[in-house]
């Protein structure tokens, strides 16, 4: 064997070795180190918010790339503060049931709605006096106002933005009933009871394009209220053969018998707790005394709280009306004694729209009916009534917290 052949046999036994798959003895080193770096997260990868095809393709050390890096890292910096700038511009909201803040009063004034901020007092109108417009209602998330306006005997729903700029009118109804007034939870449409025909309806107003949906319930009159937290039923009074109170699914239109199974003529809905699971409503079975009830709708429990046209307060807590002498009390839900608050104004108990919670809950709107004026009452009795304006009845706004 020749010296070369044996160096090509040499060569090509020691390339085969190197060539075999092996693993190194220090490898579970290695392991152990990286295992402890984390990867860098996909939003660091600059190639994920611009359209680059190929980044490692750009040369480092030319003077035209390194002009391209500064410009591409500027351009992200404007765009983080674009999405910051849009995030920050966008109106927080709250929520469209429970406790928020306190924002403006609108009410109506000689055919006009006018806004009140209750601490300044400072009003403004933002619905003209072309017409007669009544009756305003802010939007749960607290950004429009719906109202009724009236022309030659003819009523429709206008819906508004916070300064009075028109962003949808209805077909148009008649008789609305003033307490019948409610947007749901969504603020996609806006419940009111009125007439169209010879009976009288629930409708389902659309709040972008004004269209009418009639439910098809034997709706009677009185209020109708939304069903927390989701606004998929509506709490309504039903009259008949079969008088009392029903609730309607907005989605599929069926209708439910809710307590109490006895009623009187004096039957009135009063709303819901704000967890949904239970009703208040008014009646005087075997009285000649009108009661606040709340039913416990899976219990099945029913408890008479000692006051009349009860309104519950926004964090389900307390309820105020009236008491045996057509005082304005407020009495714990859980029950005990309706306790007088000094020195408020009365008011007309089967006018519901007449009094409003706070969106914090700590005060009270009142419709005094002998003055037409507004009063703002604290429940605890610790501070004395205000009148903050002439007109009503007053809608809160409610903002975030």
């Amino acid at each position: 064997m020749t010296a070369s052949t044996r160096l090509e046999r040499d060569l090509s036994d020691w390339l085969s070795e190197t060539a075999m798959p092996q693993t190194p003895d220090y490898v579970d080193d290695i392991l152990a180190k990286t295992s402890r770096i984390h990867q860098r997260p996909r939003w660091s990868f600059v190639g994920r918010w611009l359209p680059i095809g190929n980044l490692s393709r750009i040369a480092p050390v030319s003077g035209r790339t390194v002009l391209r890096g500064v410009a591409l890292v500027v351009l992200l910096g404007l765009i983080l503060a674009a999405i910051a700038a849009f995030v920050g511009s966008r109106r927080s909201v709250p929520p469209p049931f429970g406790l928020a803040g306190n924002g403006l009063l609108a009410y109506e004034q000689a055919g006009a709605i006018q806004i009140v901020h209750p601490k300044t007092l400072a009003s403004q109108r933002v619905v003209g006096a072309s017409g007669n417009h009544h009756d305003p209602r802010w939007a749960l998330d607290g950004t429009r106002l719906a109202f009724v306006r009236e022309t030659a005997g003819r009523q429709v729903l206008v819906v508004a933005d916070s300064v009075g700029r028109v962003l949808a009118v209805s077909q148009a109804f008649r008789d609305v009933d003033p307490d019948a007034i409610a947007w749901a939870p969504d603020g996609r449409q806006i419940a009111i009871g009125a007439a169209r025909g010879q009976c009288r309806a629930i409708y389902l107003v659309d709040a972008v394009d004004g269209t009418l949906r009639d439910l098809g319930v034997d709706y009677d009159n009185l209020e109708v209220f939304w069903r927390p937290p989701d606004g998929r039923q509506l709490l309504f009074h039903t009259g008949g053969a079969e008088p009392g109170l029903r609730v309607v699914s907005v989605v599929d239109g069926t209708v439910e018998r809710v307590p109490p199974n006895v009623v009187d003529p004096a039957m009135r809905p009063l709303g819901w707790t704000p967890d949904g699971q239970a009703v208040l409503y008014q009646q005087a079975v075997g009285s000649l005394r009108e009661w606040t009830y709340v039913a416990d709708l899976q219990t099945g429990t029913e408890a008479r709280l000692d006051v009349a046209f009860g309104h519950v307060s926004n964090d389900g807590t307390r309820v105020a009306g009236l008491d045996a002498f057509d005082r304005p009390c407020v009495v714990a839900i859980t029950g005990g004694a309706c306790r007088a608050i000094p020195n408020a104004p009365g008011w007309i108990g089967t006018t519901g729209a007449a009094v409003s919670w706070s969106p914090d809950d700590r005060w009270i709107a009142i419709l005094a009916p002998d003055t037409g004026s507004i009063w703002l009452v604290d429940p605890t009795g610790a501070v004395a009534p205000s009148e903050v304006a002439s007109g009503g009845p007053a809608s809160w706004q409610r903002t975030a917290p």
